[in-house]
């Protein structure tokens, strides 16, 4: 049997991670509101529209390409 030490605290094992998962939590949710309100310009908000439009042609392309060869892609979405 493994002699190891266990840093894990036993009686608190809920809070083992959880702060670190807190803080990814509001990390990401600081990001969404920085995204939220760059779409808030126009002029960023139709670029980001026109990039997701041409990265729905290039994989309706790929997807048409690969059928042709006989190839088979996985989802992208």
């Amino acid at each position: 049997m493994s002699k190891k030490k266990s840093y894990m605290d036993n009686e608190n094992l809920l809070i083992e991670g959880f702060f670190d998962k807190l803080g990814k939590f509001f990390k990401a949710y600081k990001q969404v509101k920085k995204e939220k309100k760059l779409l808030k310009n126009p002029s960023i908000a139709k670029q980001v529209k026109d990039i997701d439009k041409r990265m729905d042609n290039l994989q309706s392309d790929m997807q048409k390409r690969a059928k042709e060869l006989g190839i088979k892609l996985p989802s992208m979405k």
